[in-house]
């Protein structure tokens, strides 16, 4: 019996599997689906990252001092652009991650899963600005 990953493979080989350009149904059927795959459980990190950088042409991050806010601007790839504005946080306090704590995951995060990087962190005795234990769903 034939692997059908090993067929794929060997199509792409051989430029049997041509790629067709999706019709408008098709976009359509698949945002339809974005959300529900979005909030998904068992969708994978890697997966949610992939959807945001074919979405996302680029940010532009400016600082509002007078409200004391950031303003995101976020350019789609579509062309539409979407303003975002964040409270300010400002300054530094003893209960902030280490920039090498951060650094670190950032690193990590291109390669590894939440669940990855959370295991190695605490593996290796590194704790939270706050001194707690790394969980996958815990952000930097």
């Amino acid at each position: 019996m034939f692997d059908p990953v090993m067929q794929r493979i060997d199509q792409h080989v051989h430029g049997l599997g041509k790629a067709t350009t999706p019709t408008q149904e098709e976009f359509e059927e698949l945002a339809a689906k974005l959300e529900t795959v979005w909030n998904c459980a068992d969708t994978d990190i890697r997966l949610k990252k992939r959807i945001v950088r074919t979405l996302i042409h680029e940010v532009v991050a400016d600082v509002d001092a007078e409200a004391g806010e950031l303003i995101l601007i976020l350019h789609w790839k579509g062309g539409v652009h979407t303003e975002l504005r964040l409270p300010r946080r400002r300054g530094q306090n003893s209960k902030q991650t280490s920039k090498e704590i951060v650094d670190a995951v950032r690193t990590l995060a291109r390669i590894c899963p939440d669940e990855v990087i959370a295991g190695a962190l605490n593996r290796n005795g590194l704790l939270t600005g706050r001194g707690n234990r790394w969980l996958a769903s815990q952000s930097v």
